[in-house]
């Protein structure tokens, strides 16, 4: 057993097994304090008043540099999470998933809260990122450049899931959909500048050149052609969703070109228990709302629009898919009567919920990996299934906690919800 676990008392105790036994414990994460949070919700969730005033936007549970988490390991005493994988990566990961990923975390788990919209963005795939990443090295650019696009070589697939009802655009949608707001908007600088022909050819094609067209715009077209948009949102804002958001777009951001984006990006209302998956190339928004998100381990964004930040278009067209298509949300598939999954084809990252008032527990049976946990309702026992004593660990609503792999199957037991990142087996 490695002597540096047993002297900070992760280890509970011990087994026949290659290296430490491990056992849970709750973890203690950075809260990332962005203009657009909320000052509310993760507070809230958290059982705690916010006394600086500030927006809470996102809490980060994993290893991420920018926020690693930390095992509160008793009488005040920490341990890096990052630490322990380091110390014993097959016992924490989980020997498939410490081979696949060379002993390294693939994913980053978060609480998100918006009460102001996000960034319209869209991540590479893996193959664009680590061209992306090799080609401004290349260049010189430092790391943490304004103008940086690629801050790894990695890919940013994204699942959300709704913790309160919750707002995002995702997806282009179709070109005569697209086409329809803009002439009921009576737009002159659409129609002359901005408007394919309207033969709706190629899907792709289509929505490519209106979208290009669109962010080439020059700066005095581009805010007429916000204003027509706005004047149309005047009008109609009790007829759906699409008025309200660009009225306040518009209050946020001005004549910024992503005040426009409900009229050429789908609108979706999630409900709590709700998911949207992003896989790369997919423009998209969050725009309201408490969720929370899986993701593998990157920084990698292209901006698009609703952001002071850098917007590189050129390569945010490389990057995107133009395909219109219908936002993917899912339900959650019920592998049991208490545990539902939310499916992506992914190989870094899988998300459960389990929602259960169930006296006795519910089993987590044939775990293949690392499990990081976040109690969102109620209040629950963490024990081990098989008679062997030790490792016990209680949590409550905002508590989030790891589960090595090495501590084996066990039993929540309690009433309540529990969201849970895993590493899935190899897909294919």
């Amino acid at each position: 057993m490695d002597e540096r676990l047993t002297r900070t008392g992760i280890v509970g105790y011990t087994s026949d097994m290659n290296g430490p036994d491990l056992v849970p414990r709750k973890l203690k994460n950075v809260i990332q304090k962005y203009p657009w949070g909320s000052k509310r919700l993760i507070p809230g969730l958290l059982g705690n008043q916010n006394s600086g005033d500030e927006p809470f936007a996102e809490m980060w549970m994993g290893v991420h540099p920018r926020g690693p988490s930390r095992l509160v390991i008793g009488a005040g005493r920490k341990m890096d999470l990052s630490s322990l994988i380091e110390e014993a990566p097959a016992a924490v990961l989980g020997p498939d998933a410490d081979k696949r990923f060379k002993g390294q975390l693939p994913f980053l788990f978060k609480v998100l809260a918006a009460e102001q919209p996000l960034s319209i963005q869209a991540h590479p795939d893996r193959k664009q990122a680590e061209q992306g990443y090799t080609r401004e090295e290349e260049q010189g650019i430092p790391v943490d450049d304004f103008q940086r696009n690629y801050r790894d070589r990695n890919h940013k697939p994204e699942i959300l899931c709704a913790l309160t009802p919750f707002t995002a655009m995702c997806g282009f949608r179709e070109p005569q959909v697209i086409d329809s707001f803009y002439r009921k908007a009576a737009s002159a600088v659409y129609e002359r500048l901005v408007c394919p022909d309207r033969s709706f050819r190629e899907s792709s094609d289509w929505v490519r050149e209106f979208f290009l067209n669109l962010m080439k715009l020059p700066a005095d077209d581009q805010q007429s052609l916000v204003e027509d948009v706005v004047r149309w949102a005047e009008r109609h804002l009790r007829e759906g969703i699409e008025g309200d958001l660009i009225l306040r777009f518009h209050h946020f951001f001005g004549h910024d070109v992503g005040v426009q984006a409900p009229f050429f990006l789908n609108v979706v209302s999630l409900e709590p228990g709700e998911a949207l998956y992003q896989p790369a190339g997919v423009l998209h928004a969050y725009v309201e709302g408490m969720g929370v998100e899986l993701m593998a381990n990157s920084d990698n964004v292209l901006r698009g629009g609703l952001t002071r930040k850098h917007v590189d278009v050129p390569e945010l067209l490389r990057v995107l898919s133009f395909e219109p298509r219908p936002a993917d949300v899912l339900h959650g598939s019920l592998k049991d009567e208490y545990i539902s999954y939310y499916d992506t084809p992914i190989d870094e990252f899988r998300l459960l919920r389990i929602e259960t008032n169930r006296p006795h527990g519910v089993d987590r049976t044939e775990r293949r990996s690392i499990e990081i946990g976040v109690c969102t309702d109620g209040d629950f026992l963490i024990k081990n299934r098989s008679d062997r004593g030790g490792g016990a660990l209680e949590v409550e609503q905002g508590d989030s906690f790891i589960v090595p792999f090495s501590f084996g199957e066990y039993t929540l037991h309690g009433a309540g919800t529990v969201y849970l990142a895993e590493i899935p087996e190899t897909k294919g």
